[in-house]
């Protein structure tokens, strides 16, 4: 199972029309409704039309809480310390720009395995023609954090 960092590449991969061809490869993707919640309209729209075509799986996970209170003070805000949870408790791998290396070191040292964007195309996309196509536009769609 994946959890993407920036909802925006998921919604690229939709554009794409990549997320049947993924879910079809037994590829499981999950966005944590809290990481919804600081979208717009439009993106939501989009997700959920995601989840009704049974693409992508919207969940909300138990036992924050306690993971927020032992790592509130280290810095990240709270929609990132719910996705590293949601990600230890569905025991799913973090789909992240390679660009975000506080973030990734962190998210390493919790237990959650991360992958590149970059490599998670390269390794789940089957076509040469979208995977060219996603490497070329993923930084322009990606709001870079770090």
């Amino acid at each position: 199972m994946f959890v993407f960092y920036e909802i925006e590449y998921l919604c690229l991969l939709n554009s794409a029309q990549q997320l049947s061809s993924i879910a079809d490869d037994g590829y499981k993707l999950i966005v944590p409704l809290l990481q919804l919640e600081h979208y717009g309209h439009e993106t939501n729209r989009i997700i959920e039309g995601c989840e009704e075509k049974g693409t992508v799986k919207l969940i909300d996970v138990e036992g924050f809480e306690a993971f927020l209170i032992k790592n509130n003070s280290i810095g990240f805000g709270k929609c990132f310390l719910y996705l590293l949870h949601t990600c230890i408790v569905e025991n799913s791998v973090l789909v992240i720009d390679n660009k975000e290396i506080t973030q990734i070191e962190f998210a390493n040292r919790v237990g959650v395995e991360t992958i590149s964007i970059d490599e998670f195309t390269k390794n789940v996309i089957k076509n040469k023609k979208y995977i060219d196509f996603l490497m070329s536009v993923k930084d322009q769609l990606i709001k870079i954090k770090s």
